[in-house]
């Protein structure tokens, strides 16, 4: 199928690492993820746009920065999950997005202490990740960016510290983090981080090419409307063997 050829994955082995940090990820807490493929770079408006010609959708904004290879944007986290599950379909192998803490433990190079995808030295930042430091009188970015121009992370994975934000699976909450696995129900598995409440507020990650390095940590989460796209989020793929 040729879009599954134009998708390409990096495989994270999996482990168990301290997720979070004292900041809006808090409390440190220790989550188990297992082996799986993470997408190397954020799908692009190249490979979207072939999903919406095969499947007769409308394509979505680009704000007339240009499409390409570019990040998607545009889309909301329900448009993203259908796109999984149409792939799921045509391939017969499991798409969907990464949850938060299979995110945190990929842009970590593997839940390393990494404070950015890629680094801990804050002047090597802009090797890495596209982004706005208006402290330091860098060059203004002014949208987002074709993917793997910077440089890698551990693994391999690029574009994980800005760019565009990135859609996961979790529910957003504040506290998600104070709630251990099987209450209310808050977690989907025993120890996976998964947080699947239902609400309206799904969790974005990455930091965008718009931010301040502070949101580019690999720790930093926020929220957004589950059924708003936006012009500074996209989404990365994890396929599952």
């Amino acid at each position: 199928m040729e879009l599954e050829e134009n998708l390409e994955f990096v495989l994270v082995k999996g482990g168990t690492y301290d997720m979070g940090d004292g900041d809006n990820g808090a409390p440190v807490h220790e989550v188990t993820v297992d082996d799986f493929y993470m997408g190397t770079y954020p799908v692009t408006f190249d490979q979207y746009d072939l999903y919406c010609d095969l499947t007769d959708k409308s394509k979505p904004y680009d704000e007339d920065r240009g499409r390409g290879k570019r990040p998607v944007l545009h889309v909301n986290w329900y448009d993203v999950v259908e796109f999984c599950n149409w792939l799921t379909k045509e391939t017969g192998r499991k798409y969907r997005l990464p949850s938060e803490a299979e995110w945190e433990y990929a842009c970590r190079s593997g839940g390393k202490n990494e404070k950015y995808a890629g680094t801990n030295d804050d002047n090597k930042l802009a090797e890495y990740a596209w982004y706005n430091d208006k402290k330091l009188s860098m060059p203004i970015v002014k949208h987002n960016k074709n993917v793997g121009q910077k440089k890698p992370n551990g693994l391999g994975l690029y574009d994980m510290s800005g760019n565009v934000f990135e859609w996961v699976l979790d529910v957003y909450s504040e506290d998600a983090y104070n709630h251990p696995a099987g209450l209310n129900p808050v977690y989907a598995g025993e120890n996976d981080g998964l947080y699947a409440r239902k609400a309206d507020e799904r969790v974005v990650r990455d930091g965008s090419w718009y931010e301040d390095p502070e949101n580019l940590r690999c720790t930093y989460r926020m929220s957004h409307i589950s059924y708003f796209g936006h012009g500074v989020i996209g989404f990365r793929l994890v396929r599952e063997e």
